[in-house]
């Protein structure tokens, strides 16, 4: 992760923004302390100690810096929730170097009240930028990514002050030192703003806000505000105490070195590297620590430690005069110290990160810096005290270690309960899960969108499930399999809670599969009464399915009953009837009751009725979100069609269950119209297949999909293309997973923290797996599965309305599979996608990915066909106009592949079949291969 961090443009031009002004700003006031003790007023020429007037001065110096922090951030973090973040940030920095310009004059004439004045300047801008940075991190990363970003903003904050710091010393003992110290200020404000040009926008939070002209009263309401939220209030606390204790033991360092260990000026220097080297390393020890969740047991663990080192160099220095030499075991003891506090810091500004709701987060991280910067303050009066009344700097860091392991008991006591999405109940229905949701995030809070009908909340949809779950209840009989022949909107989101409440199966219908199919699928699931809509209809010129549909299967008439006619009926009674019903379902069921019928693609043949019980669902939901962390700010924009498993379960259950808004939209297909539609709602999370998501990125702009944090693609390999695509136009990785319709549906995913590109990602938790062998295939196994979220059998056109229970809880997927030692699942191919060419068994998903390497742009799909000789042939089909097979056979060579792996043929078609899932339709490829060679046209 730290490399695709360090690489990617959302978060690399940030990074060394913010590294170039650490820089600058440690460069500036230590070239200025040297000023005041060497320059202007000529301290320490004789080689004694600086006269008091200089030590009034450096003082100062430390208080004009700090000073802005106090009296800004509360503007800062309000600038930065009320405008864009990266506009923001550039013009700060483009100020900056005008800043830089001033303190370019000052070291020229040797002014320290000009330096004065670019020193406050600089620590102006700082505590400007401060919210900033820290706040635009969550706008343009996933929560699984921010320790390890948090870890490389603090470790190279450290690294850059003290690179700055010893620059800053260094440059000023150089011939022509005034020039050098000038010319560098300068360089590196250009650098800072070059960079900030590079970070990409992020909208306004709230654009509403109004900026508070009284300072004072900003900066009391920002804290009292971050009080107002007990778990903000405690990470906002604990870190501070990391700022505390580091503020102390740097300040306390060069002196503990002279007085206990008798070091020179080299020896606290490297003394002070080691302690920066330090915190950079235990920052991203956190991160690995917390992996890529908001964890905070770390932070209580570093105080702890923070506060055992710091007990042990008390021993050992406290009365080290006449002993051994003690230099390594202290720096051993600073190294551990400085790597504890890193373990301190990152998990709680993660967390601040994370818990605070976007329109509010820079005036968060804001509120967090005015009390940092006060607990540092606090830190240095105490200090001054203490050395005042004559207390020893070994006996101080004792003293630090015991409260240290005061404020870790503390934290351990009082640290506050983590949100689990994992532990999400399952013991109910989905509608009952839906009315909790409800009352934990807000009746009235926004539950989704779509593009006709606007928004909806909580209330309207439970109200819209009651009214109607009512109505149609008479129209069949309880736990009667209802069909849903909808596209994704808010009123489908209200029918499948009605039909669930009523006690009614609504069964999921693919109105892209062609009348036959559909007759087949009713067939199976035993469905008399399907519910569509007349507009929907029209607008998707189905006239014809419903023509097809409304033929007799069984000798029994389908009966279609249209939403708008139901509408029509809907009475004043019925609506209050609904008020007081819209929080309780009107019939009772079990979590192990069917929830929903769905049906398998359709891919390699007639679909088969897959029955997915409440348990199920829920389980498959809490399975994800224990790998992916999501919060009430994130928003789905859900493209895949509700007859989907995954639209289903990922674009109805999820999101409701946790309090996500989602934009319901009905066709995947419109390509120009969706990406503007993400950037207009803000969506922050989108899945789709390979196939739509590349379509997605060549027609979206950049800025389009600025707010995007997490893209997961699934249900078809991704191709390399498609990956390069979003990572060097958006900045965005692409996240593979995997799902069967049968699992609820996700199996395994890969997340921001644990990502391996090529493969499927680990297997979520609580799912065990085997592998059978599959003869001919050496290397992995034939996937079968068994856990929470698997379904409860099928239904077949052969046996209708009865459910084939699955032996002894396994699915087998028909995947062929590796896993690797890290458990990272690659997919070989499907069982029944495999040929065996001159005895050896040949992936045609193999074959597929080789040409989509070679015709990125073009979809090619391989089929195998029975051949008299070789036993089977291998027949590409492309959309790809030039395709030959030299050049097939050329690339293949190339890329190291057998030629057991190039087709015999290969056909140009104009539209290689694809479902309306998004998947390719192998059964449709298989049937044109076939077609092809008995008439003879194969190429």
């Amino acid at each position: 992760m730290i490399r695709s961090l360090l690489t990617g443009r959302r978060f690399a031009p940030l990074f060394w923004c913010q590294f170039f002004a650490a820089f600058n700003d440690n460069f500036l006031k230590n070239a200025l302390l040297f000023l005041i003790l060497w320059g202007a007023i000529g301290a320490g020429i004789h080689g004694g100690e600086p006269p008091h007037a200089a030590n009034v001065l450096i003082t100062l110096a430390g208080a004009i810096f700090i000073l802005p922090f106090f009296l800004l951030s509360a503007i800062g973090g309000e600038m930065a929730d009320r405008y864009d973040k990266a506009l923001l940030c550039q013009r700060i920095k483009l100020v900056e170097i005008a800043v830089a310009v001033l303190a370019v004059l000052g070291f020229l004439v040797q002014s320290v009240p000009i330096l004065f004045i670019a020193l406050f300047a600089f620590g102006t801008l700082s505590a400007l930028f401060g919210p900033v940075k820290y706040g635009i991190l969550p706008d343009h990363l996933p929560s699984e990514a921010l320790p390890t970003a948090n870890a490389l903003v603090e470790g190279a904050t450290f690294l850059a002050i003290i690179g700055g710091t010893a620059a800053g010393g260094f440059a000023s003992a150089l011939p022509h030192g005034r020039l050098i110290l000038a010319g560098t200020v300068l360089i590196f404000a250009v650098l800072s703003w070059l960079a900030a040009r590079q970070i990409p926008p992020t909208g306004e939070s709230a654009p509403s806000l109004s900026i508070q002209r009284n300072i004072f009263a900003s900066t009391f309401s920002l804290v009292r505000d971050l009080k107002g939220d007990r778990r903000i209030w405690w990470v906002a606390l604990a870190n501070s105490w990391f700022w505390l204790v580091g503020a102390i033991a740097l300040g306390l360092l060069p002196g503990l070195i002279k007085q206990s260990l008798g070091g020179d000026r080299e020896t606290a220097t490297l003394a002070l590297l080691l302690f920066c080297f330090g915190i950079a390393a235990g920052s991203l020890l956190a991160a690995r620590l917390t992996g890529g969740r908001v964890k905070l047991m770390p932070s209580v663990i570093g105080t702890a430690l923070v506060g055992i080192f710091m007990l042990d160099l008390w021993r050992v220095t406290h009365s080290a005069a006449g002993q051994r030499d003690l230099t390594t075991h202290v720096f051993i003891d600073l190294l551990l110290i400085s790597i504890s506090g890193g373990l301190l810091a990152v998990p709680t500004f993660a967390a601040l990160q994370a818990w605070a709701k976007p329109d509010h987060r820079a005036r968060i991280v804001a509120g967090a810096n005015v009390v940092g910067a006060g607990a540092m303050a606090i830190g240095a009066i105490l200090t001054a005290a203490l050395l005042g009344a004559g207390l020893g700097v070994s006996l101080i860091y004792g003293l630090l270690g015991i409260a240290c392991l005061t404020v870790a008991a503390w934290m351990m006591a009082t640290q506050p309960k983590q949100q689990n999405h994992g532990e999400a109940t399952m013991d109910m229905t989905i509608f009952e899960a839906t009315a909790q949701a409800a009352r934990k995030h807000g009746r009235n809070s926004l539950a989704a969108e779509d593009a006709t009908s606007g928004s909806i909340t909580y209330k309207r949809l439970l109200l819209g499930a009651a009214i109607l779950g009512r109505k149609l209840a008479p129209l069949s009989a309880a736990r009667e399999a209802v069909g849903v022949l909808m596209p994704n909107a808010n009123a489908t989101m209200a029918l499948v809670l009605g039909l669930v409440s009523s006690g009614r199966v609504p069964t999921m219908l693919n109105f892209t599969a062609g009348a036959a199919n559909l007759l087949h699928a009713c067939r199976a699931a035993k469905v008399r009464t399907i519910i569509t809509s007349r507009v929907f209809i029209q607008k998707g010129e189905l006239e014809k399915l419903i023509e097809g549909l409304e033929a007799s299967p069984d000798g029994e008439r389908l009966r279609i009953v249209y939403l708008e006619d139901i509408r029509k009926q809907i009475t004043t009674v019925d609506k209050l009837r609904g008020i007081l019903q819209a929080s309780r379902p009107m019939a009772k069921g079990r979590a192990d009751d069917t929830a929903a019928i769905v049906f398998t693609s359709g891919s390699e043949g007639v679909p088969k009725g897959v029955a997915i019980s409440h348990r199920n669902m829920l389980a498959n939901i809490a399975q994800v979100a224990a790998r992916i962390d999501f919060d009430t700010s994130d928003r789905i924009f859900n493209v895949l069609p509700m007859f989907h498993s995954f639209g289903l379960t990922a674009g109805l259950v999820l999101p409701l269950f946790y309090g996500l808004r989602v934009f319901q939209y009905p066709s995947p297909l419109h390509y120009k119209t969706i990406p503007e539609l993400i950037r207009k709602s803000g969506a922050t999370a989108l899945i789709g297949t390979d196939t739509f998501l590349a379509g997605y990125g060549r027609q979206a702009k950049p800025d389009d999909f600025r707010t995007l944090r997490y893209v997961v693609a699934g249900a078809e390999p991704v191709k390399a293309a498609t990956r390069a695509l979003y990572q060097e136009k958006f900045g965005i990785a692409l996240l593979e997973g995997y799902g069967v319709t049968e699992t609820g549906p996700v199996l395994a995913l890969n997340t921001p923290a644990f990502s391996r590109i090529g493969t499927v990602g680990q297997m979520l938790p609580g799912i065990e797996l085997r592998l059978d062998p599959v003869p001919g295939i050496a290397e992995g196994g034939r996937l079968v599965v068994r856990g929470p979220n698997i379904m409860l059998g099928y239904l077949r056109v052969d046996a209708p309305g009865m459910i084939e229970p699955l032996v002894e809880g396994w699915h087998d997927t028909g995947d062929i599979v590796t896993i690797d030692a890290e458990g990272f699942i690659t997919i070989k191919g499907r069982a029944k996608r495999f040929a065996k060419l001159g005895g050896e068994m040949i992936s045609l998903q193999a074959i597929d990915l080789l040409a989509a390497e070679l015709w990125p742009d073009a979809v090619s799909v391989a089929a195998a066909i029975p051949d008299a000789r070789k036993g089977e042939k291998v027949i590409l089909f492309t959309e790809q106009t030039d395709a030959e097979r030299g050049r097939f056979l050329a690339f293949a060579r190339a890329q190291g592949a057998t030629e057991l792996m190039v087709p015999a043929e290969i056909r140009v078609i104009p539209a290689v079949p694809i479902l309306g899932s998004g998947k390719v339709d192998f059964a449709g490829v298989q049937r044109l291969a076939l077609s092809s060679v008995a008439s003879g046209q194969a190429a």
